[in-house]
């Protein structure tokens, strides 16, 4: 008998702490570097990319009812652009859309003492062109370097068309390149920068109400957009860490009370 209550007891015990590990597991790690004015990023709002094994996505310039989740979309506040985002786990699938913009940056940065990638789209010559950016220096104002070619590109695929009185562009991006290294389950710091204003070059700078500074999360297969999102409802960078401080105190009690109170009854 009692062989049998100190079995059942290590059981409890190490279904706890097995709980307590799965729960863990599927909180979202917060990766926004600190090598640059936190304040830029702090309390931002999070953009999610959903999860697809075989998304139906076209880079065509078209995009139909159901092509892309309802869950990575967001809309500028000044220009009305919206921008949606999917992944694969090996590419990042973008879609922009709106009234007739000049230009939309869309930049992730997986190191931030090294930079942030960009990826810029803009109307130059009567025609939509998609190149590659980079900025050394992530700040109020953004200066746009040019990236020189390699065989390693960032945009496998674009396309753009106009649909009435909008313009619609899509992108097929590497989720590994030169401009970043992504990885689903953690948070990046995120820039989406634009103007409706068409000109007859790509944007050398960015600053002011052009530049709205984000977060972006690749979610995992096995996270659920809406938990994920509650858990972002807030200041990205603290929630994650109340939850996981949550989990441990109720794991601390747990033990607390399998260790002491009921030793104390025996």
């Amino acid at each position: 008998m009692r062989k049998g209550l100190i079995e059942g007891a290590r059981c409890r015990k190490m279904g706890i702490a097995l709980g307590i590990m799965a729960m863990m597991s599927l909180l979202p790690a917060y990766n926004v570097a600190a090598s640059v004015d936190e304040g830029l990023f702090e309390g931002v709002q999070v953009i999610l990319a959903p999860y697809s094994a075989h998304p139906d996505i076209h880079q065509d310039g078209t995009i139909v009812a159901g092509e892309y989740d309802h869950n990575g979309t967001y809309k500028t506040p000044d220009t009305e652009l919206t921008v949606m985002l999917m992944h694969d786990n090996g590419s990042l699938y973008v879609a922009i859309s709106g009234p007739t913009w000049g230009w939309l940056a869309l930049g992730i940065s997986s190191d931030m003492a090294a930079g942030m990638g960009f990826v810029v789209v803009g109307a130059v010559g009567g025609t939509y062109i998609a190149e590659e950016r980079f900025v050394t220096d992530v700040s109020d104002t953004l200066m746009f370097s040019t990236v020189h070619p390699s065989s390693e590109k960032t945009i496998d695929k674009f396309d753009w068309m106009q649909q009435g009185a909008d313009v619609v562009a899509e992108l097929k991006l590497s989720l590994e390149s030169p401009l970043w290294n992504l990885s689903t389950g953690q948070v990046y710091a995120t820039v989406i920068a634009s103007n409706a204003t068409v000109g007859y070059s790509l944007p050398s700078t960015a600053s002011g109400d052009q530049v709205h500074y984000l977060g972006s999360y690749l979610l995992r297969p096995q996270d659920n957009p809406h938990v994920i999102k509650s858990l972002f409802a807030g200041e990205v960078s603290s929630v994650p860490g109340y939850v996981a401080l949550a989990l441990i105190a109720i794991g601390t009690l747990a033990i607390v009370y399998e260790y002491v109170l009921r030793r104390g009854k025996r």
